[in-house]
């Protein structure tokens, strides 16, 4: 199994295919069978979802420019975002207790916080090693 930061592009990349199939879904099969509200509901956990996947990729990427604990951490909080806001909203569309509702800031929060990291990481990234070329 891949070490290291390098691990968030493959997740990032299955967690960026599950938000494409959910969002058939949401198009195609959820519209009817939902009630407004949980269908806008799993739809705004379906956006958050897009921006999560797109975030683990950027750890990805950044895996050889900036510390790999950082961006560890950074990953993880984005993963736990995804569950605590993302699967919250969904679980919450499908009829799960309203309690369970309360995770979805926790999670909205860990998304924030993910976010704020994985810019300090871009800032204390290495300098790109071709950046000194000229076009």
């Amino acid at each position: 199994m891949a070490k290291g930061p390098r691990i968030w592009l493959g997740i990032g990349g299955i967690v960026m295919a599950v938000a494409v199939a959910l969002d058939a879904w949401y198009a195609h099969g959820l519209r009817h069978r939902l009630e407004e509200s949980a269908y806008a509901m799993f739809g705004t956990g379906l956006q958050q979802h897009y921006r999560i996947a797109l975030g683990m990729l950027v750890v990805g990427l950044l895996r050889h420019r900036a510390p790999k604990l950082h961006l560890q951490l950074t990953g993880w909080m984005f993963l736990a975002a995804l569950l605590g806001f993302s699967g919250t909203l969904y679980a919450r569309s499908f009829g799960a207790p309203e309690a369970l509702g309360q995770a979805a800031p926790i999670g909205g929060s860990l998304h924030i916080l993910a976010w704020l990291s994985l810019g300090i990481a871009g800032l204390r990234a290495a300098p790109d090693r071709y950046s000194h070329r000229r076009s």
